[in-house]
């Protein structure tokens, strides 16, 4: 890497707010350094809030398949597949 001249500014962190502050301070003109101790895009994208609201969206899926022969749709779910999931 050739860094012509030293970093403005280091984030910690590549979660979403980590990552929000240095596109806006690169839009500024800043050079921007972010470090990251884990799995890019943070807690929050990789184990947190994102999968958090997949999970629920299935788990209500499933919750309002047990009723859907209310609306004359004859079927049957049989589990859910976790990891896809």
């Amino acid at each position: 890497m050739n860094i012509s001249k030293p970093i403005d500014l280091t984030i910690i962190g590549s979660g979403p707010g980590g990552y929000h502050a240095a596109v806006r301070a690169r839009l500024r003109g800043l050079k921007v350094a972010i470090v990251e101790g884990a799995t890019w895009g943070g807690t929050c994208l990789n184990r947190g809030c994102v999968p958090k609201k997949a999970w629920y969206e299935t788990a209500k899926l499933m919750e309002e398949s047990t009723r859907i022969h209310h609306r004359g749709i004859l079927a049957e779910m049989s589990g859910v597949d976790i990891p896809k999931a």
